[in-house]
């Protein structure tokens, strides 16, 4: 429920007195709009199984100023604070292998494919991988960095290096 408008008044340098036009007060405080942003990452490999979608484990944050992640609980999330247009990037690295392909997608809620990116694979070269969106979020959606890979065997992501992270701003309404 938004809060009556309030009237700013303020000092000219004239030295008198002005009232400046109507704020309006949102619901949500909008003003934590600067803090609400989070960047995480992956200090160690993460195996990724054969034809399996698989959400990637932050464990370690450089910095989360609105609790949108958790290093324990739901650690492969980023979870919105508040409503609005935000953006979101994450990259990892696979191992070298030649076999098959690589994506990686950003999921909100765990089934709405935000984004997806696909690329060739190199038999003798680690293969970095990135992946940028642009999304209107609700309270309380959260959004996944999830690796695809279909080599015929396992493979990792590699950790450690700013080679895996996964981060979310507040960019918004």
């Amino acid at each position: 429920m938004a809060a009556d408008p309030e009237y700013l008044s303020y000092v000219h340098q004239d030295g008198r007195v002005r009232s400046s036009t109507v704020l309006q007060i949102a619901d949500q405080n909008r003003a934590r709009f600067k803090n609400s942003m989070a960047r995480v990452r992956r200090d160690s490999v993460q195996t990724i199984s054969n034809n399996t979608d698989t959400p990637i484990n932050f464990d370690n944050e450089d910095f989360d100023t609105d609790s949108i992640h958790d290093n324990a609980t739901n650690n492969t999330r980023l979870t919105v604070k508040l409503a609005g247009k935000y953006l979101i990037g994450g990259c990892l690295e696979w191992e070298a292998n030649g076999n098959g392909t690589r994506r990686i997608h950003i999921l909100k809620n765990g089934t709405t494919n935000l984004s997806h990116s696909h690329i060739a694979t190199h038999a003798s070269d680690e293969i970095a991988h990135a992946i940028t969106t642009l999304a209107s979020l609700a309270v309380d959606d959260y959004v996944e960095l999830v690796a695809y890979q279909d080599s015929s065997g396992d493979l990792d992501v590699l950790g450690g290096d700013g080679e895996c992270n996964f981060w979310m701003t507040y960019i918004g309404e």
